[in-house]
């Protein structure tokens, strides 16, 4: 690559749904696939089955103009921190009335450290698209005055004290019906990566960024 062509690069920036995301071992994808399989019917809006990547997300939201060289010394300070690390994965949860997340166990020097890497990629909100539709009011979840709040600020409704890092196991409109109280179901996870993706509705990734 020339110098020129070198320095457009560096110029590059990305507008739409972006954020940061945590990519499990293969044995957690598979689980994955089979739990979704063994426990959610069929017709749900979304299931997480093979052809989506199963991830825990550090912060996402609709942002306009991140600079690639904020991507790509994120992503490195992420998996700088993250990368290798193994956590629980323990309790089913219904979220907002819609979403299925399979949580992460809220205890131990791992869970502390991916709390403190979702405070580092909230600096992704400094590229926050204002202007953009809230994707939590698009999917009409029910939240609380707190998530509103967030909501209001980061364009989701879990972040900083709120944030819960879990896997997104399904969505739809008879999900609270269907798992009215958690459940449990106990795996180990190790993350092989943290990634820079384009994500969409709701929470699936795209692509995931060659920085």
């Amino acid at each position: 690559m020339n110098k020129q062509n070198t320095n457009l690069y560096n110029n590059k920036t990305y507008s739409g749904g972006y954020g940061f995301v945590a990519i499990p071992d293969n044995k957690t994808i598979e689980k994955c696939y089979s739990l979704v399989k063994e426990k959610f019917p069929s017709d749900w809006e979304y299931l997480l089955t093979a052809g989506y990547l199963p991830h825990v997300t550090l912060y996402h939201s609709k942002m306009k103009e991140i600079p690639v060289d904020f991507a790509r010394s994120m992503k490195e300070k992420l998996n700088a921190s993250l990368k290798g690390l193994s956590f629980n994965l323990d309790n089913l949860v219904c979220f907002g009335r819609k979403f299925i997340f399979w949580n992460i166990e809220s205890s131990g020097i791992s869970y502390e450290k991916i709390m403190k890497s979702h405070i580092d990629a909230l600096d992704l909100a400094n590229y926050l698209d204002r202007a953009a539709t809230k994707r939590a009011e698009e999917e009409g979840l029910s939240l609380t005055v707190k998530e509103k709040e967030n909501v209001e600020l980061f364009n989701h409704p879990l972040v900083r004290d709120l944030y819960t890092p879990h896997i997104t196991l399904a969505y739809d409109e008879r999900a609270h019906d269907y798992l009215e109280v958690s459940a449990t179901e106990k795996h180990s996870m190790t993350i092989e990566s943290v990634e820079f993706a384009e994500i969409g509705h709701p929470g699936i990734i795209i692509k995931v960024v060659e920085l």
